[in-house]
């Protein structure tokens, strides 16, 4: 009975288990999940040696580990084994080989066991591969990257990390999380800062962040941080570190160079502004024209401009054009910028003349979309017009009422 039950178990075991005598290596017992894996049944099994069912060499190897089970007198393990399976093609197997002696201590019996690992094999080389195919993106990555665990221990970084914050290889060998904030701080204009904010982080598992660093040398960097979830738990907290010094240096100085034109403009007494047509309203107006119009920019809509002017001039290539037609030329990209002279009634009842000068917005399918310009002034401009006209038509009606003759010679020629 007790035979009968270690025979039922072996034979129901979810792995394949076999027994060989020892003489000539022939199977004397081959289990269910053998048959399973190899697609050779039992009956065919039974009294068969491996060269019966396997290829020279396969066989031959195998009779030698064999022997080599009952020379070592002890457990020889195969870590990994491919054979060839009637129903699953090539498999991967870890075999264990257990020699069994008689009281004579006369090799008997030998005791295999397979553990088919195919699928786990296939399971770790496509995880070698994501993992291969992620640390190539880690490290093409401008960002310095780092992972630390909920026990402040580094899990993870990428080079640009070692080289943004320029921790040596010694240190970096150590992956210590203080000794690297240590070494860190050491670079930054406000340490102090720095540190509040990651011990306020890793005590906050849930909370993400984004700010900049500023460093003694003059560089900065931006920086995030998340946690990292496996599942619903938090296990740990990512960095990323970005240099965006020369960002900033761009910026700053596209900076001055805006506050530059913006003291020009004023300077020279213009509004710039841009349109958008079809919302009828500005996108952009710059400062004065509510002082030089008694309107915000909300309320300059095209019924106002419409009330508020009194007299239009063309200038440029749309000079001595009706308004239709200069309309007409700009709307279909005949003119490339629009030039006009504007006498104006502002809010208050004065009359004020102003220039406008845009050129207009299109769109990517070359509709009309709006315009950018520039607003002046020009009411001083007008009044000395006014003036010199008046008095270069005083000056005429002198001259041709005189009585006398009168010439004027300019290099020797009479040119009046």
């Amino acid at each position: 009975r007790a035979q009968w039950f270690l025979n039922s178990v072996v034979e129901h075991l979810p792995i394949p288990v076999f027994i060989k005598e020892a003489k000539e290596l022939r199977f004397i017992h081959w289990n269910q999940a053998g048959e399973r894996l190899t697609g050779i049944p039992n009956a065919e099994m039974i009294g068969k040696n491996d060269h019966d069912f396997f290829p020279p060499d396969h066989a031959e190897r195998n009779v030698a580990k064999d022997r080599a089970a009952f020379e070592k007198k002890g457990l020889l393990e195969i870590p990994e084994e491919i054979i060839q399976t009637r129903n699953h093609g090539a498999r991967i197997v870890h075999v264990w080989k257990v020699p069994i002696f008689d009281t004579a201590a006369q090799p008997a019996f030998l005791l295999g066991i397979c553990e088919d690992i195919t699928d786990r094999k296939h399971a770790e080389a496509a995880l070698a591969q994501s993992n291969s195919l992620l640390n190539a993106a880690l490290e093409s990555t401008a960002d310095g990257l780092l992972v630390i665990d909920n026990h402040g221990h580094v899990t993870s970084c990428n080079q640009k990390f070692l080289e943004l914050w320029q921790i040596p290889p010694a240190l970096a060998a150590r992956r210590d999380d203080k000794e690297w904030l240590q070494h860190v701080t050491n670079q930054l204009a406000e340490p102090a800062e720095f540190l509040a904010k990651v011990e306020a982080l890793y005590h906050t598992l849930e909370a993400s962040s984004h700010d900049e660093l500023r460093f003694c040398d003059g560089r900065v960097f931006e920086r995030y941080s998340q946690p990292q979830r496996l599942a619903d738990q938090v296990v740990g907290r990512v960095w990323n570190f970005r240099d965006i010094t020369a960002r900033k240096q761009a910026e700053a100085a596209l900076e001055r160079s805006h506050e530059l034109y913006r003291r020009a403009i004023i300077a020279a007494n213009a509004i710039p502004y841009q349109k958008d047509y079809a919302a009828d309203s500005y996108v952009f107006m710059g400062e004065g024209i509510t002082d030089l119009l008694g309107y915000t920019p909300v309320e300059l809509r095209s019924a106002v401009w419409k009330e508020i002017i009194q007299e239009t001039i063309f200038l440029g290539p749309a000079a001595g054009m009706p308004a239709a037609e200069a309309t007409r030329r700009v709307l279909a990209g005949e003119l490339k910028s629009w030039q006009t002279d504007h006498r104006i009634r502002t809010r208050g009842g004065e009359i004020r003349w102003i220039s406008d000068c845009s050129v207009p917005l299109r769109a990517a399918d070359g509709k009309y979309v709006g315009s950018i310009g520039i607003i002046q002034d020009i009411t001083e401009r007008k009044r000395a017009e006014v003036e010199l006209y008046q008095s270069e038509e005083r000056f005429r009606l002198l001259v041709e009422e005189s009585p006398d003759m009168i010439g004027i010679y300019q290099e020797g020629k009479l040119v009046f």
